[in-house]
């Protein structure tokens, strides 16, 4: 996936690269101070202790926000359930050998 924007865009702007030759935009913000992606979307600077900071994210409520270590999780349990082994298909076909059809059923 590659993003990209015209140059009048990145002038000025820290960019990085990642592993997935996308541009990530780094900006600064101070407690208080927002981010807002599309019209929808606003991630808030709520607070700095330290090295960590909380930040407020409103967002429609039929978008999912999850924090990274959490999406991960889920993104492998949805592929642990989509996957099937070769011995699921066995025994399935095990359970349905010498079964009559039901003739209400065809």
């Amino acid at each position: 996936m590659r993003f990209n924007s015209p140059p009048s865009f990145r002038t000025g702007l820290k960019t990085k690269r990642i592993a997935f030759e996308a541009i990530v935009l780094i900006l600064t913000r101070k407690i208080g101070e927002a981010v807002n992606i599309g019209d929808e979307i606003k991630v808030q600077v709520v607070d700095v202790k330290g090295r960590q900071v909380r930040l407020g994210i409103t967002a429609p409520t039929d978008w999912s926000v999850h924090r990274e270590e959490i999406f991960l999780r889920i993104k492998e349990q949805n592929l642990q359930s989509t996957s099937t082994a070769p011995t699921d298909l066995e025994n399935a076909a095990k359970l349905w050998e010498g079964r009559k059809p039901n003739p209400r059923s065809l």
